[in-house]
């Protein structure tokens, strides 16, 4: 099936990693990287995908990691969630079950394949990410690195 590049604009996970240095590192190279590529889906100029997972890691890894306020992260958290650009997706106990037995193949990382196995599950297998090397292993995933 061939698809069109406003399809492939709509089907663009983001991973983790960009939320991380958008929020964290604003005034870096890869922070700029990633806010442009936030503000253009938050500002409506683009689509983007994440799930209730990237949304976990994000508050874990800003209140933990970084000590970030929580009503800020609050803030971030809520902002992500209401805005109708972002389309959001949610893994369920079956959902896990797959990422277990796909992680029988793949070796790969539990949170990886989850976030891989939610995709599959809602048809997206373009990931926007620096984690290439993981994504790359799972069958079928297409991965982009914004930072390079």
């Amino acid at each position: 099936m061939k698809s069109d590049s406003k399809t492939l604009d709509e089907n663009r996970f983001f991973d983790t990693n960009l939320f991380v240095y958008a929020y964290t590192e604003p005034n870096s190279e890869k922070g700029k990287r990633a806010q442009k590529l936030l503000i253009d889906v938050f500002e409506g100029r683009a689509k983007g995908v994440l799930s209730n997972q990237v949304l976990a890691e994000l508050s874990y890894v800003l209140l933990s990691k970084f000590e970030t306020d929580p009503e800020k992260v609050d803030v971030i958290v809520s902002s992500i969630r209401i805005n109708a650009n972002w389309r959001r997706l949610e893994y369920s106990t079956k959902t896990v079950a797959k990422c277990v037995k796909a992680i029988l193949h793949t070796k790969t990382r539990f949170f990886d394949t989850l976030i891989a196995e939610t995709m599959r599950e809602n048809e997206i297998n373009m990931i926007i990410t620096e984690n290439t090397k993981d994504f790359e292993r799972i069958n079928g995933m297409t991965t982009v690195n914004p930072f390079r």
